[in-house]
């Protein structure tokens, strides 16, 4: 064989493994076969997209940090939970500061005070506010407590107001007369005074206690004498026994109900009147307020009484008591 020969076989030798190493679309083309090669429609990169998307499904499936709303997500709890501890960490550093740099700068009352010494509330105040508080850490309802045990406190209402003062609204009790349990009247008003200084009655019925030796209690206010659980009862037959007794200027300073519910008045003259009970009998369903009528027939002969009185030449401290508890009539004692 000859040089050319073997050249000629080389080349197609050559051509043959060219053509072997075609792809299948290479090889339909060069067949000019355009129907093969749009039902194959052939991709060379088909089968490596197809495995990636494969891979994606499966990782989206079972890793959440490749998809960005889960990211966001755990970003935004993530912020939410730093920014609350930065605000616990915050207050908690405010709050615990040491008194010195948070205490109570200035403390101001809402009413002014008539019956409550502020010598009281002086030596009250420091016991209120604790040494190791401050503006933050006071507790008020403390405070609230130890101002409320102070004499003639009825009520207090505390409120914070930034920067460092407390506003106190103090409501005083007004009194209405003294109070006593059981006790006969006694001739001896100081004395009696003296023992009930102690226990007031508001006006509502209300019962408290001040100090024996309190400065402002008033002097002009009625002594009730009667059982617990009268209390009310004593401040409408108060008002009553006043308002009977306005035509001769005269109004009760002493008033004893005894444990069987019988009146007694001392009027502000020295007078002792003896009313007796409201009802005769306790069984009677009569609601005629025996007390009233008695009363206010005392008021009708007042004028006759007190001349009888000055014909006997005798005068309002020779006298001891009337009896009003008959139905027709009454009794004048003398000393």
């Amino acid at each position: 064989m000859s040089i050319f020969e073997k050249f000629l076989a080389k080349n197609k030798n050559k051509q043959t493994n060219n053509n072997s190493n075609k792809s299948k679309i290479e090889q339909i083309l060069e067949r000019d076969d355009i129907s093969l090669v749009k039902n194959y429609n052939y991709n060379p990169d088909s089968k490596i997209r197809y495995q990636r998307s494969q891979f994606d499904e499966k990782s989206s499936k079972f890793n959440l940090w490749n998809s960005i709303i889960w990211m966001n997500f755990f970003a935004d709890i993530i912020f939410f939970v730093a920014f609350i501890a930065l605000l616990f960490f915050a207050a908690k550093k405010v709050i615990y500061t040491p008194a010195e740099y948070n205490s109570i700068q200035q403390v101001n009352f809402v009413n002014s005070l008539t019956r409550l010494q502020y010598n009281d509330i002086a030596v009250a105040l420091p016991r209120a506010l604790n040494a190791n508080s401050n503006f933050f850490t006071l507790n008020l309802e403390e405070m609230r407590q130890i101002m409320l045990s102070m004499p003639w406190v009825k009520d207090v209402k505390i409120s914070r107001v930034w920067n460092g003062k407390l506003i106190i609204d103090i409501t005083e009790y007004s009194p209405f007369a003294h109070w006593g349990e059981n006790q006969n009247i006694s001739n001896n008003f100081a004395d009696n005074e003296q023992q009930q200084k102690q226990t007031l009655i508001d006006k509502n019925g209300n019962l408290f206690t001040i100090p024996s030796d309190y400065s402002v209690t008033p002097k002009n206010i009625p002594y009730f004498y009667a059982p617990d659980g009268t209390e009310k009862q004593l401040i409408e037959y108060y008002l009553k026994f006043c308002e009977i007794l306005k035509p001769l200027n005269l109004r009760p300073i002493q008033i004893y109900l005894s444990p069987r519910l019988s009146w007694e008045l001392r009027l502000d003259n020295g007078w002792l009147i003896k009313l007796g009970r409201d009802k005769d009998n306790a069984k009677s369903t009569d609601k005629i307020n025996l007390t009233e009528q008695r009363l206010q027939r005392f008021v009708n002969n007042f004028d006759n009484i007190s001349k009888k009185i000055k014909n006997m030449g005798l005068s309002n401290n020779d006298f001891e008591s009337i009896d009003l508890r008959y139905k027709l009539g009454m009794t004048i004692d003398f000393k």
